[in-house]
């Protein structure tokens, strides 16, 4: 299931535990880097280490 439509899912059963409201905003990072790199229409966005950080901390703790 593509991480848009899990928290969709997630947001309509209304699961009684926490799910980080910045999953939306980490979910449109990958996007944009993944659009791109899939239909190479454009140059591809290299992520800081910072941002690549996040968004690996930020996946390790929703899968935990």
């Amino acid at each position: 299931m593509m991480i848009g439509q899990l928290l969709k899912t997630l947001r309509e059963a209304n699961v009684q535990k926490y799910v980080d409201p910045s999953l939306q905003e980490i979910r449109e990072i990958i996007n944009r880097s993944r659009i791109p790199a899939v239909h190479a229409k454009e140059r591809i966005p290299v992520p800081s280490r910072e941002q690549a950080v996040m968004v690996i901390n930020a996946m390790i703790d929703t899968v935990k």
